[in-house]
């Protein structure tokens, strides 16, 4: 008997039991792509629609490489082009047919091939490559290698040259082929339809492929499962020369363990052993040392023991005073001891100092903070503490407690955790794996138990409402139910395919469950199958209950979120309500809000979307679509309270949002991609599931600092009203925005005239003023109420500020001058004096003055208020002579542009910051009385306490500075902009921080 089988498979793959099959009498029958001449027949298709059909199928051909259905597709486009043509017929000049297609091809098939994949055909290469995270990184390798070798062939090069740079000797030069070997890895990639064998080696199919999966596709792939990738790209390109880009020591260890199981690229493994014998001389080198060191203080001690010898038989025959020579010598040598002791201790704490400060610039957190804390340890152990290393210890310490976010994390599964979920009394963590398990998980770490029982990978976890049981899917189509002591109480059977999503119904009196096998199904807890949702051509990923019950939503692999309402009789015979439509691929994230009102779904498409539950018709309406991830997103979870959304993905990144859609922090630590994420019903804290391996605890809020992303742009103005409550922001859009301390937006109000890039309060915040950047100053209450439009007759103003008392505007210009608008007269007065422009103007608080600093390097005091009565801190030479607007003192001590000014609170001193990164401290008549030096760059905020005995600096080099009015510099925890500069700060009266990161950074930090 004969018989044929068509697929994607071996003949050795459909030998179940080699023990009862011992002879392989299947034969492997490989089917090629059309020549030519087996394509004529599509000639007859063709004659109709273009003028050369013979070239146009050959060009064809030549960019499919005859794959049957990318020939039929590319076909089918040529006739839907003619068909869109007015006479239905593609009339080509002799000679461009080739320049027709290729522009066919890559406008149709390759650019955007993702969303144009329709029928699906690229996209299951893809997934056939990438599926798989054990064998990816080395079907990627060996298809690196094939599109390297033909892109070598093509250049015209002759040798062994494959690789972008110079090889180094450990790493073998392929030839311009890759040879078939008939491995696993090789026939893998040959099923997936990308490569196929021609004369014993391995060529890309066609040049559709070679064109979308190109080599800057495979680097991006290699580079999202490598967890060194960085280390890894910089060794390459070094020329594999760069040593100092090897992995050692933990990171060494952390890789070796990541890679069990898993199959890489060759030149992965190359860098491995490279890093391994790097590591291996150095610890060598190491041994070395010490037993050098060893050696020689043995000498040392040896030659210093045939001294006191000496020393003793000289001090037997004199005596007393050889007695005492030989206790002084005692004490010397413990002396010398102690202080050696000492100087190793403090060597160690100055490694763990520097450990810690790397680690926290790494995202590594937890670990930074680890090490900060056992430097201080071993500080507290030396007793007397050293005045020079004290203030790092303590400096690490406090920049790792407050830019800690993770607090503990759960390592214990051998392979990628793909799904986490907190118990109802957030005293219980259950996470999934793709090792076949689940464990249980105290808060503090300890593991409660490891359920077994799965046959395939775990895909999802969730407790029930009362906490007592724990449902869970895997890739065995199987739902099992455990008790919090886990133990297995049943299994559900009934799916066809992999279960990727199940959720418990509020009342616990449901379980849904979501499928691949192109369903959803309602159970009973007991194991009754009360319905399946079926006929749908797609499989499903994820599944949520509404928090009244009353409907299922889940998402689909095509595109959509589907919504189901249950009847009067429950889930027997629910009915399919709505289907929310907007993503552009998978949608694989689905949750409610705690009040239902929205739903929150994550894809493959790099975006989150909220849908808003409408008032009138009761059905869920797109209002906000939140981006910033760079991978797709496969978990979305809402806060206990439902104000704030996280989300986990594949860029290694968590990302918090208000639910207004402004983006709040982004959780970093993970060292792979993020499957998991779910906040602790407590609200607490938030767990996060990744492909490391393992689970990671952060604190939902930090306690010491509140950071915000304000705008799309750069933050230039910050105000704060009197009573400290609330903080105005203004960037480079049309757009002023109003948040509480805590960070909540309070209110936006928009400009359609221009953007707006300063505000700026009265003193009894009754009136805010605008700049507008048309050089317009808008007026306003409170509550938006526009009270007078102020249009600057000098154009190209920089600032516009309010006076305390709400009754002046002060105007800094780039025509060198400064304007002073009393709200009662017509037309500003014109101040002159600068020689070049100027950047800031600032009121004295007691309203008799205007500091204003410019690009000329000087800051002038002009006078406000006019009065020429004699004031407390005037020189006396001015007594009798203020006049308003007149110029009072120029402060000149800069050596660059001076870019910020300040008052104190008591109006007697001036502050100013220059390009010259240096901060000037003067009185009013213009005495320097300190120069502050420590930025290392220009310094763009300037302000006082209001106590007026700490000044605080911002620089462009990403750091604040508060200094002692005696130079002193104090000690700050985690004042830094995170590698963006500091546009502006603000000391308010309360005790806290504001500080506006400009030009590249769109946050403000409290």
């Amino acid at each position: 008997m004969g018989f044929a089988l068509f697929g994607v498979a071996s003949p050795s793959d459909l030998i179940a039991d080699k023990r009862r099959t011992p002879f392989n009498l299947g034969k492997a029958i490989e089917l090629q792509g059309f020549g030519l001449h087996e394509a004529t027949p599509l000639l007859l298709g063709l004659e109709e629609v273009v003028s050369q059909p013979q070239a146009i199928l050959q060009e064809v051909i030549y960019w499919t490489g005859g794959q049957p259905f990318l020939t039929q597709k590319l076909c089918d486009l040529i006739t839907e082009v003619a068909f869109e043509t007015t006479a239905g017929m593609i009339t080509l000049p002799p000679g461009t047919e080739a320049l027709w297609v290729e522009q066919l091809v890559r406008s149709q098939i390759i650019q955007n091939w993702q969303s144009q994949d329709e029928p699906e055909h690229l996209r299951t290469i893809r997934d056939r490559l990438l599926f798989d995270e054990q064998q990816a990184g080395r079907l990627l390798g060996i298809y690196q290698q094939v599109l390297q070798a033909e892109e070598a062939g093509e250049a015209g090069c002759t040798g062994e040259v494959l690789f972008p740079v110079p090889l180094c000797p450990c790493v073998p030069v392929p030839l311009h082929s890759v040879l078939t070997d008939d491995s696993r890895e090789q026939t893998q990639l040959l099923l997936s339809g990308l490569v196929e064998r021609h004369n014993d080696s391995l060529k890309i199919k066609n040049s559709i492929y070679r064109n979308v999966f190109n080599a800057q596709w495979v680097l991006r792939q290699l580079d999202n499962l490598r967890p060194y990738s960085q280390t890894f790209n910089a060794w390459v390109a070094s020329g594999y020369k760069d040593e100092s880009r090897l992995l050692r020591a933990q990171a060494l260890k952390d890789t070796q363990n990541w890679v069990v199981g898993k199959s890489l690229s060759d030149l992965d493994y190359h860098f491995l052993a490279a890093s391994v014998e790097c590591d291996r001389r150095e610890v060598q080198m190491a041994l070395e040392a010490a037993r050098a060191k060893e050696v020689e203080a043995r000498l040392v001690q040896e030659k210093r023991t045939a001294f006191l010898q000496r020393y003793l038989l000289v001090a037997v025959s004199i005596g007393l005073l050889v007695s005492s020579s030989l206790g002084i010598g005692t004490f010397i040598l413990y002396h010398q001891t102690r202080q050696s002791e000492t100087q190793a201790k403090n060597s160690e704490i100055r490694a763990l100092v520097s450990s810690s400060v790397g680690l926290l610039a790494s995202n590594s957190r937890l670990d930074a903070l680890v090490e900060a804390i056992k430097a201080k340890k071993r500080l507290q152990k030396l007793g007397k503490s050293n005045t020079n290393l004290a203030p790092q210890v303590e400096n690490a310490l406090q920049q790792a407690v407050y830019g800690a976010d993770e607090y503990n994390r759960f390592g214990g599964h051998t392979a990628a955790i793909l799904a986490v979920d907190v118990s109802p009394d957030s005293s219980l963590i259950a996470s999934a794996s793709l090792d076949h398990t689940i464990k249980l998980w105290q808060r503090d770490g300890t593991l409660v138990a490891t359920l077994k029982g799965h046959k395939g990978a775990v895909r999802i976890v969730d407790f029930s409402p009362d906490g007592q049981t724990l449902a869970s899917g895997g890739e065995d189509g199987t739902i099992k139910l455990w008790n919090r002591n886990g133990q297995l109480l049943r299994t559900l059977k009934g799916h066809t395919a992999l279960v990727w999503g199940v959720a418990f119904s509020p009342d616990g009196q449901f379980l849904a469950s979501a499928s691949w096998d192109k369903t959803v199904t309602v159970w009973k807890p007991d194991g009754t199958k009360i319905n399946t949702f079926q006929g749908y051509l797609e499989g499903f990923n994820g599944v949520a209950f509404s928090p009244d019950g009353q409907l299922i939503a889940a998402t689909n692999l095509d595109k959509t979120v589907k919504l189901w309402k249950r009847n009067a009789t429950g889930w027997q015979n629910p009915k399919l309500v709505q289907t929310l439509q907007g993503h552009t691929s998978w949608v694989v994230g689905i949750a409610f809000s705690p009040d239902g009102k929205t739903i929150a779904s994550s894809s493959e498409d790099k975006t989150v979307k909220l849908w808003q539950l409408h008032s009138i018709d009761g059905s869920y309406r797109q209002y906000q679509t939140l981006q910033g991830h760079s991978a797709g997103i496969w978990k979305i979870a809402f806060s206990p309270d439902g104000q704030t959304i996280g989300s986990a993905s594949l860029d290694k990144t968590i990302k918090l949002w208000n639910i207004d859609g402004t983006e709040l922090r982004t959780l970093k630590g993970h060292t792979a991609s993020i499957w998991g994420v779910t906040f602790s019903p407590d609200g607490s804290f938030i767990a996060s599931a990744g492909a490391d391996n393992v689970v990671r605890l952060w604190q939902s809020e930090n306690p010491f600092q509140k950071s915000m992303i304000a705008h799309q742009s750069g933050v230039w103005s910050i105000a704060i009203t009197s009573d400290s409550s609330t903080l105005a922001t203004a960037s480079h859009e049309n757009a002023a925005k109003f948040w509480s301390r805590e960070g909540k937006l309070l209110k936006t109000w928009t400009e359609s005239a221009g953007s707006i890039s300063q505000v700026s309060f009265s003193g009894d915040d009754k009136l805010i003023a605008l700049k507008i950047n048309n050089d317009t100053v808008k007026l306003k209450k409170p509550d938006g109420t526009n009270v007078a439009t102020y249009k600057v007759p000098y154009s190209k103003i920089i600032q516009a500020l309010i006076s305390p008392d709400g009754q002046t505007l002060a105007i800094a210009s780039v025509k060198k001058i400064v304007q002073i608008w009393q709200r009662s007269r017509p037309a500003p007065q014109i101040l002159k004096g600068h020689q070049a422009e100027v950047w800031q103007v600032v009121f004295s608080p007691d309203g008799r003055f205007i500091a204003s600093a410019s690009a000329d390097s000087t800051v002038k005091l002009w006078t406000l208020d006019g009065e020429p009565a004699q004031r407390e801190g005037f020189p006396q030479q001015a007594a009798g002579k203020l006049r308003r607007g007149r110029l009072f003192r120029t402060l000149a001590g800069h050596s660059a542009a001076v870019w910020r000014v300040a008052f104190s609170a008591d109006s007697k001193m001036v502050a100013s910051g220059g390009g010259d990164n240096a901060v000037n401290l003067w009185t009013l008549d213009g005495k320097l009385l300190k120069t502050f030096k420590g930025h290392s760059a220009a310094i763009w905020g300037v302000a006082f306490s209001p106590n007026g005995k700490i000044l605080a600096s911002g620089s462009v080099d990403a750091t604040v500075k508060l200094w002692k009015l005696d130079g002193t510099e104090l000690t700050l925890p985690c004042l830094k902009a995170r590698g963006f500069l500091i546009r502006r700060i603000d000391l308010p009266m309360q005790n806290y921080f504001n500080i506006g990161s400009g030009q590249f950074s769109t946050s403000v930090r409290i």
